[in-house]
């Protein structure tokens, strides 16, 4: 009985330790197994979860980094790629927002621009004020250089240090309106809608110039119609009356008693007077009824030619080399009224074949010039007593300009004027002061 107790014993103590010695092993196996779980499942999970939280507050920065093949590592992978793609896509759309942003400031700037400058250009300042504010405004919202306007484009291969010259004209197809000249530094470039800013405008001056030149025009023709009217007036009491008296001196002049020389040269000195005052009354009378049947010098200098061909018994040569430029109203009435007074006298004094009439423009200068191949005079025995000189002097004078006359006996006549020209050439003067000198 005592050795069957003893091996009793044994058996339940070997039992005893095999049972600890197991539960020591599943306690093992169960850390190991919570180590894994931990390593391999709850981080990776966690750092799953962050990085969605981080993506939904729209940071796409964070990356998850898993290695392994397990099902862990490929949702890391693809939740890293998301990242990226997201940010690459949000990334672009924040660029095309600012890009989009930007663009609609600068329209609003632009229409803010446009907005601005067509107010200016319809207040009542001068026409070169206005020009000069807008141009003045196009810096700001563009980026060109010196913006102006002239006649004639400058050349665009021409360049001043690193700005390149461009140049657009102010109406397509019609030169003659003139250019929008501007310098553009060469790391600068105009987008589309910088270009179609600049045509605008150059349109919108354009028109401008033609509401301000069909003004003038209207002006001039209202002017015009009231000094024709005066025109009459004086045809109708000063004229009948010097005629009158002409009449009246040709009646004494006839009586026998009064053949003494003295007397005899009285009379003939008033009959010259009456003459003198005749003629020059006759050519205020000419110069009050000339009209501009149309605007534009050309035009008027053509009807003048055909007006003078009957009387000259031969047309007139018209050289007109100045196609591009636009005149005013003043100056087209200025240079006609010159034009008319130089063929008058061709017509009474020259005795010429030939007569030839040149307008130029060359270097912002325009030029006149009248000559004839008659029979010439001498320019200091004549110009001092002659009223039509005295005239065309005073109107090279109104357009600021230069009056020349070149004469030899024998050997024909020459007038020239020269002034100088802007495109933005205003009513500075005003017209009725033009009309009635």
């Amino acid at each position: 009985m005592q050795a069957l107790d003893i091996r009793s014993t044994q058996r339940l103590q070997q039992s005893t330790h095999i049972h600890f010695m197991l539960i020591f092993v599943l306690i093992t196996e169960l850390l190991l197994m919570r180590h894994w779980l931990r390593k391999r499942v709850l981080l990776p999970w966690r750092a799953l979860m962050n990085q969605a939280d981080t993506i939904s507050l729209t940071d796409f920065t964070p990356r998850v980094a898993i290695n392994g093949r397990d099902e862990m590592a490929q949702l890391a992978s693809a939740l890293n790629q998301m990242a990226s793609a997201l940010a690459q896509s949000y990334g672009t759309l924040e660029k095309r927002v600012l890009e989009k942003t930007a663009s609609l400031a600068q329209k609003h700037d632009e229409l803010r621009f446009l907005f601005a400058a067509s107010q200016r250009l319809q207040s009542n300042a001068p026409l070169s004020e206005r020009i000069n504010a807008v141009l003045k405004q196009l810096c700001r919202v563009t980026p060109l250089i010196a913006p102006s306007l002239s006649h004639y484009p400058q050349s665009s291969s021409v360049a001043v240090g690193n700005q390149q010259q461009h140049y657009w004209q102010l109406r397509p197809g019609k030169p003659e309106q003139g250019y929008l000249n501007a310098r553009l530094p060469a790391s600068h470039h105009l987008t589309c809608d910088q270009q179609q800013l600049i045509v605008t405008l150059c349109e919108m001056i354009a028109n401008t110039q033609t509401a301000a030149s069909q003004q003038d025009y209207r002006q001039q023709v209202a002017l015009m119609e009231e000094r024709s009217a005066i025109a009459r007036e004086l045809h109708d009491s000063i004229a009948q009356s010097l005629s009158c008296l002409k009449i009246q001196l040709g009646c004494i002049q006839m009586q026998p008693c009064l053949k003494q020389p003295d007397t005899v040269a009285l009379l003939a000195q008033m009959r010259e007077e009456l003459n003198r005052s005749w003629r020059q009354l006759r050519e205020l009378l000419t110069t009050f009824r000339v009209q501009l049947s149309q605007p534009g010098l050309l035009p008027a200098l053509a009807e003048t030619c055909t007006e003078f061909s009957t009387r000259l018994g031969y047309p007139p040569q018209l050289d007109w080399q100045a196609a591009s430029v636009g005149f005013t109203p003043s100056q087209s009435l200025h240079l006609t009224n010159i034009v008319r007074e130089a063929l008058n006298n061709v017509v009474r004094h020259a005795s010429a074949t030939a007569v030839h009439i040149v307008v130029s423009y060359h270097n912002h200068q325009v030029k006149l010039s009248v000559q004839d191949n008659g029979r010439g005079f001498i320019a200091d025995s004549v110009a001092r007593e002659h009223f039509g000189l005295a005239i065309m002097h005073g109107r090279a004078q109104a357009l600021n300009g230069h009056f020349r006359l070149h004469t030899t006996p024998g050997r024909g006549t020459r007038i020239e004027v020269c002034f100088p020209l802007t495109i933005q050439d205003d009513n500075d003067h005003d017209s009725r002061n033009t009309l009635t000198d």
